[in-house]
């Protein structure tokens, strides 16, 4: 199997895995563990919202969410699963949480009705700055107090680097034991992990049970293939318009035109022309 294609299936069946009802246990102690909740807090608690693609079986539904949303009590939980992670992807997830937070707002709403926003990402593949520990929570701070966090029970963004955690050696407990355990890719390697963990061990009865026949196999693998196909169309279609950009603003300087009323006309930045106008 093309290695993208398996890194993408990967990314879903760890979706699927995580939203299935049949895991809701293990999903609550995952969120009690990053949330620094207490044990047990959230048992029963959970209203999760996702799509899944083997039951869809297809991206092309522009209705299907890609990202696995959670409910309960004030707080509203975006999870997100990334093969890739670069600064665009950063950008995308602030975005998100930003929106969480205040999107629950009507007009004329008090302040403090707003919900809880919590943005959970497992990355892997890292192309952008960030906190080299396996699990960072990013919090409002200040620049002279790192101690000092605004609402630190409102807004958070945490990170779960699959990439750090694939490198910790297999004497894991905890949490840490849990995201090794989603880091493997061999069934092997899970058996031996789980072996005396009750909710290890449960999950992983769970993959085998529902994802490792080789029906299901085959249409991880159709979708993996169509996310990648569609993620080269967009950047084909992307690098297309950029170039056109560029041949229109080519074209602009020609006309004598400022490179002010240049970057209004073709979107390009004034640094951007700059370097053009030198090739």
């Amino acid at each position: 199997m093309n290695q993208s294609v398996d890194a993408i299936m990967r990314d879903i069946l760890f979706k699927e895995t995580l939203a299935s009802e049949s895991n809701r246990e293990l999903l609550e102690y995952l969120l009690e563990q990053l949330l620094e909740f207490p044990e047990h807090s959230l048992r029963g608690k959970l209203n999760v919202k996702y799509e899944s693609l083997l039951k869809k079986g297809s991206i092309r539904d522009k209705n299907v969410r890609a990202d696995i949303l959670i409910e309960f009590d004030n707080t509203i939980v975006d999870i997100e699963a990334y093969t890739y992670f670069n600064k665009k992807s950063l950008m995308k997830s602030f975005y998100y949480l930003i929106r969480m937070q205040s999107g629950n707002l009507e007009m004329g709403d008090d302040y403090e009705k707003l919900k809880n926003s919590f943005q959970i990402n497992f990355v892997d593949h890292v192309h952008t700055s960030l906190d080299e520990h396996p699990l960072t929570r990013y919090y409002l701070t200040s620049e002279h107090d790192i101690n000092k966090k605004i609402f630190k029970n409102k807004f958070c963004f945490i990170v779960v680097r699959i990439d750090k955690i694939r490198e910790l050696n297999y004497n894991l407990t905890g949490v840490l034991k849990l995201f090794k355990f989603l880091s493997l890719t061999r069934q092997e390697e899970r058996n031996e992990l789980a072996k005396g963990d009750e909710l290890l061990m449960k999950l992983n009865s769970w993959i085998y049970e529902n994802i490792s026949d080789k029906k299901t196999i085959q249409d991880l693998e159709k979708i993996a293939q169509d996310i990648q196909d569609e993620q080269y169309y967009l950047a084909g279609k992307n690098d297309g318009i950029i170039q056109e950009k560029r041949e229109i603003a080519k074209n602009l300087f020609k006309m004598n035109m400022s490179l002010e009323d240049i970057s209004k006309a073709t979107g390009l930045t004034i640094e951007e022309i700059k370097k053009l106008k030198e090739e």
